[in-house]
C-alpha cells in the first residue's frame, strides 16, 4: 500500500473523508487483506493512545481569553435605546439659570456706576497732595454732574508730626 493509501485509510477511520472518497476506502477494506490489517493495527494504536493519554490542559492565553469574551459581546443582539428622558422641570431650571445668568452680566456691564453708589452725602471729598505746602480737595456733585476744586494751604490735620511718622514706620 502506498503512504497516500494509508493517509487517507488513517483518514477515514478518523471519519475526516467526503463521503465519495469514504465509499472508495470501504470498497478497498472489502478487498485489499493489506488494508484490513493497516486499519486494524491503527483501530488498536488509537484505542490504546485513547486510554494512557495523559491529559495537559495548557493555560488559556491573555489574547484567546478576551477574544472570546468579545466574541460572545458580538454575538448578542443589540438591545435597542431609547432616548433618555430629562424632567420637564429640569428643563425649565437650566432655562430660567441660563436667563439669570446673561442678564446679570448685562446688568452689571451696562448700569450706570454713579447710579450704585448713593452716599448720604452728595459729595464726595478727595484730598490730593500737590506740593510741600499746598493740597487739593476734590468736590463730586454727582446730582448736578459737576466736580470742583479748591487749592488750600496744606492743613496740620492731615500732616503727620514727626513722632507719629515715627511710630507709624515701625
Amino acid at each position: 500500500m502506498t503512504l497516500d493509501g494509508q493517509l487517507k485509510l488513517q483518514a477515514y477511520l478518523d471519519g475526516e473523508l467526503n463521503p465519495d472518497e469514504a465509499r472508495t476506502m470501504d470498497a478497498l477494506l472489502a478487498s485489499d487483506s493489506d488494508a484490513i490489517a493497516l486499519a486494524e493495527e491503527l483501530r488498536r494504536t488509537r484505542d490504546a493512545i485513547r486510554g494512557n493519554e495523559l491529559l495537559a490542559a495548557a493555560p488559556p492565553q491573555r489574547d484567546f481569553y478576551w477574544s472570546q469574551i468579545e466574541k460572545q459581546i458580538l454575538a448578542q443582539p443589540p438591545r435597542p435605546t431609547q432616548p433618555v428622558r430629562q424632567p420637564l422641570f429640569l428643563g425649565w431650571r437650566q432655562l430660567l439659570a441660563s436667563f439669570a445668568g446673561v442678564t446679570a452680566v448685562f446688568a452689571f456691564l451696562f448700569y450706570p456706576s454713579h447710579r450704585l453708589a448713593s452716599p448720604a452725602f452728595p459729595f464726595a471729598n478727595e484730598v490730593e497732595v500737590v506740593g510741600d505746602q499746598t493740597e487739593a480737595v476734590v468736590l463730586h456733585d454727582q446730582t448736578a454732574k459737576m466736580t470742583m476744586v479748591f487749592f488750600q494751604p496744606r492743613s496740620t490735620s492731615f500732616t503727620p508730626s514727626a513722632t507719629e511718622a515715627n511710630i507709624q514706620t515701625e
